[in-house]
Formats: structure tokens, C-alpha cells, sequence
């Protein structure tokens, strides 16, 4: 894209920035598969506009987790960050699987904060097949 300049001036050509795009994926293969086919499909369709990170919580207990994200590292277009483990919360402060996970996700805010530093344009935590189709619809049309 070329803009005027003042006469006697070379045309500067301006490169448009890429747009930044984190998607949190939670401790379950269950987030992680729609997570990493979302930002396939965000590349797929914008590779020239868009860079996508997904960084991974992953639990000591589910080690597949793990073998899910290195067999999938080879996709160059989006990067993979495994946050490191934190401790588990303790027994005492939650009462089912629900609140442990949840628990277990607010224990790495910080974590998380300090790796999306500086921060992305856009970041998502995935819970839903419809968190995709809200963002599929209002996101991905604003930059078109």
C-alpha cells in the first residue's frame, strides 16, 4: 500500500500488522481438539493477516494432553506454549470435578499473563462449541 509524500519524496510502503490471536485452551482433549481446529481454521482462511498461539494447560494426570500438542507441532502456523504446572488446588476448597478444574484454570492467571506479554490483540478461552461460533461471526467478519 503506497501513501502520498511530499514532492521529492520516495513512496513509503506501509505494511499492514498481523493480527495477534491467543486461544487459552483448558485441561481437557475435549477443549483442546476444537481449540486447535479453530485455529486451523482462523489460518486457513486469514494466514496473511493472522498469527495464532494456543497455549495449553495440561495436568501431571493427563499425560495424552501432552502427545496430543507435540504430535500437532509440526502445523508451523500455529505455535504451542505449554504453560507450566501449577499446584493442584487442595481438597478442601472444592467439592466436584467442576470447581477443581476451574480452580485448577484461576491458578494460572499469572502464568498466563506474564507469557502474553505484550498481549495479543485478540484472546479467547474456548469452553464451548458456541464461544467458536460467536467468534467465527463477530470477529473473524471485522477484519474482512
Amino acid at each position: 500500500m503506497k501513501f502520498p509524500t511530499v514532492a521529492g519524496e520516495e513512496p513509503q510502503v506501509q505494511e499492514m500488522r498481523r493480527a495477534e490471536v491467543a486461544i487459552i485452551a483448558t485441561p481437557s482433549m475435549g477443549n483442546l481438539i476444537p481449540a486447535v481446529e479453530f485455529a486451523t481454521h482462523l489460518i486457513n482462511h486469514h494466514r496473511s493477516r493472522i498469527s495464532v498461539v494456543i497455549l495449553a494447560i495440561s495436568m501431571p494426570q493427563r499425560p495424552i494432553l501432552d502427545d496430543y500438542i507435540q504430535s500437532r507441532i509440526s502445523n508451523q502456523q500455529i505455535r504451542f506454549i505449554q504453560l507450566h504446572h501449577v499446584d493442584s488446588p487442595p481438597p478442601d476448597q472444592y467439592s466436584s470435578g467442576i470447581e477443581f478444574i476451574s480452580l485448577y484454570i484461576e491458578n494460572h492467571k499469572p502464568i498466563i499473563k506474564q507469557t502474553l506479554k505484550p498481549p495479543p490483540n485478540y484472546c479467547f478461552r474456548l469452553g464451548t462449541c458456541a464461544t467458536c461460533r460467536i467468534v467465527r461471526r463477530y470477529v473473524l467478519h471485522f477484519h474482512d
